[in-house]
């Protein structure tokens, strides 16, 4: 008869993480005139809708030309190039959402609001009456000066490529 006080061991629930996708990735750098030579990676915990992020690296620690594409042949990169207004317009992508994937392309971390920073508010994301204009703002740090926060705002419209970004310190405002 089985011990009632033996520890009962079971093997921990499968975690359904997707495979990464990194085709698209390697294509679309090529048609930009920049093969991935060495490994390329997506972030696979980033994904959200037809959204994938990734970059590439030949070293640990390595991660260079970050972005987010879809299916659709959408990208957005660390600049005002890109489809914000795709991106953000996704269904799913709310303001928490967009600081994280912000925050990953900018080699940065999100902030939430916290007393020790009184000038660090919530991530918000607001899109115009008439659908047109989407603005991101969330506030974000850079190592290794992660004392001074950055609040990012993107501003993208459906009728023009690319985006209108502002970086203002905590100091500034």
């Amino acid at each position: 008869m089985p011990d009632s006080n033996a520890p009962i061991h079971q093997a921990p629930p499968p975690i359904n993480k997707p495979a990464a996708d990194t085709a698209r990735y390697v294509a679309w750098m090529a048609k930009r005139g920049t093969p991935v030579k060495d490994t390329p990676r997506e972030d696979t915990n980033l994904r959200i809708a037809d959204w994938g992020f990734f970059d590439h690296g030949s070293a640990p620690g390595e991660f260079a030309d970050r972005a987010g594409l879809d299916r659709a042949d959408h990208a957005i990169v660390p600049s005002e190039r890109g489809d914000w207004f795709a991106f953000f317009a996704t269904k799913g992508v709310d303001a928490a959402t967009a600081l994280s994937r912000v925050a990953w392309l900018w080699k940065a971390s999100g902030l939430a609001p916290s007393p020790r920073m009184p000038k660090v508010t919530a991530p918000t994301l607001t899109i115009s009456k008439d659908g047109s204009t989407v603005t991101f703002q969330g506030w974000v740090v850079f190592p290794p000066t992660v004392g001074n926060p950055i609040r990012m705002t993107i501003t993208a419209t459906a009728t023009a490529s690319g985006a209108k970004l502002v970086q203002e310190s905590a100091k500034q405002l």
